[in-house]
């Protein structure tokens, strides 16, 4: 089970649920049920819910006098009674300063689902405004799944065990079921992969090392409880342990020798910091880092900002990070895995776009020129675009017939690209990729500051031309 995932649809549901373990008051206009951790393992018999966690209090409904013999008739869905339930005085009380005697007429019994008491008010009339708690000796047994119950007053035995002919009733949730906690991505600014400088190109961050990739959240849910009296489930409670594995192109990050890179990596070169500046706060280093993975120890609620430095000579994937936050529970408790979308790296390259480029292999030839006006080389790739939407990324210059290079010197300019080889490089790249007889959009981007795309026609009988 996700409990990540299923926390955000519970938890809406019990925002009113009281912090505290109290009876479950039917008496009020919305009643809080108790709410259990989903995260607690259940055995192939059940768990028990036991202590405050299973008072229900309702209202009488309809006088209990301390003469004549009443029933009063409890039910409950979802659960079993975890013992035989007993006549000690215990599991019903009132509030009247009289009380109430009661002896089981029926019901009650280990794994039973509902209880007649017989019962009289010992010394004052019980009012219909007054309350009747029910508490089932040692607690309710449940699978996980929501207990309900219902209250009923009878006049006589026979109503009772044909369940008709009320005086008063009432029901509602008595247990229900949520998440003790939830870990998400929150959403961050990452820095740009810098390919606009005249040193490391590509290579390191706007701003520098270090950067920013991601963010991972756990908050704990308040109003959640585990099986035992009044004790909080929260991820100190449920958690023994938990990684955050992180995966992408890590190859940034990895040791120089003599500044060159050696395919080893430093586990502090990807670590979690408590502050998004990924220097001011507490770190937690890595434990392991890899070319594709990086796995950092989190402990406890709050956020973890997940922050890599890169080594300012191997270049640095365009790419968005995914996590997996796995928990080893703490006994009695699940381990769970939660699949999380991190932050996302781009460059700061000059794009450019020509949105009419003329149909390939149509009537008239089409061809494209690219400019580097910056005074920085880099490399060059396209994006096509169909009319119909379907777009190829990522075609290198390079695949390109005619061109030698997927580099583009600053200040110089492509040979004339006609439309026809572009298109077959992009149908290279993706096989699926089809223009069906359509024009192209095409957006070309140079990982350097500045760049120019030109569009050239030349009429069928190669007599004119014109520019776009």
């Amino acid at each position: 089970m996700n409990k990540k995932l299923l926390s955000l649809a519970v938890a809406a549901g019990i925002a009113g649920a009281s912090s505290t373990a109290v009876a479950v008051d039917f008496t009020a206009a919305a009643p809080d049920a108790a709410t259990i951790a989903t995260e607690q393992t259940i055995g192939a018999s059940g768990n028990i819910i036991n202590g405050a966690l299973v008072v229900a209090e309702f209202a009488a409904g309809f006088s209990i006098d301390d003469t004549n013999v009443s029933y009063v008739r409890f039910d409950i869905a979802g659960g079993t009674f975890a013992a035989q339930q007993v006549d000690t005085g215990a599991e019903i009380t009132t509030s009247n300063a009289g009380g109430i005697t009661h002896t089981i007429s029926a019901g009650g019994a280990t794994t039973d689902s509902y209880v007649i008491y017989q019962v009289v008010g010992t010394a004052n009339d019980i009012g219909p405004t007054d309350t009747v708690s029910f508490t089932p000796t040692t607690g309710i047994v449940t699978s996980g799944t929501a207990v309900t119950i219902t209250y009923a007053l009878f006049e006589t035995g026979s109503d009772a065990v044909n369940n008709t002919n009320a005086l008063a009733t009432d029901n509602g949730t008595l247990i229900d079921f949520a998440a003790a906690n939830n870990t998400a991505a929150d959403s961050v600014t990452t820095p740009q992969i810098n390919v606009t400088t005249t040193t490391g190109t590509g290579a390191v961050f706007v701003g520098g090392n270090p950067a920013l990739i991601g963010a991972v959240n756990t908050t704990d849910t308040a109003g959640v409880f585990t099986n035992a009296t009044g004790v909080a489930a929260n991820t100190a409670a449920v958690e023994a342990s938990a990684n955050l594995t992180v995966t992408g192109d890590f190859t940034f990050t990895q040791d120089l020798v003599l500044g060159a890179p050696n395919g080893t990596y430093a586990t502090a070169v990807v670590y979690a910091n408590t502050n998004s500046d990924c220097t001011s706060g507490a770190t937690t280093a890595a434990s392991s880092v890899t070319a594709t993975t990086a796995i950092i120890p989190i402990a406890g609620a709050g956020v973890n900002y997940i922050c890599a430095n890169g080594n300012g000579v191997s270049l640095i994937a365009e790419q968005t990070f995914t996590a997996s936050y796995d928990s080893d529970g703490a006994a009695g408790y699940n381990d769970e895995s939660t699949a999380l979308t991190l932050g996302t790296l781009t460059k700061n390259g000059a794009t450019d776009t020509q949105d009419l480029v003329l149909t390939p292999n149509g009537a008239f030839k089409n061809f494209l020129r690219v400019v580097n006006t910056s005074n920085l080389s880099g490399d060059v790739s396209f994006q096509l675009t169909a009319d119909d939407g379907t777009t190829v990324n990522g075609v290198s210059l390079a695949d390109i017939a005619g061109q030698s290079s997927a580099a583009l010197a600053g200040q110089n300019s492509t040979s004339l690209i006609n439309i026809n080889d572009l298109y077959a490089a992009a149908q290279a790249a993706d096989a699926t990729f089809d223009a069906a007889g359509g024009k192209l959009r095409v957006t070309v981007t140079g990982n350097f500051a500045t760049i120019l795309l030109q569009n050239v026609t030349v009429s069928t009988d190669n007599t004119t031309f014109a520019t776009f």
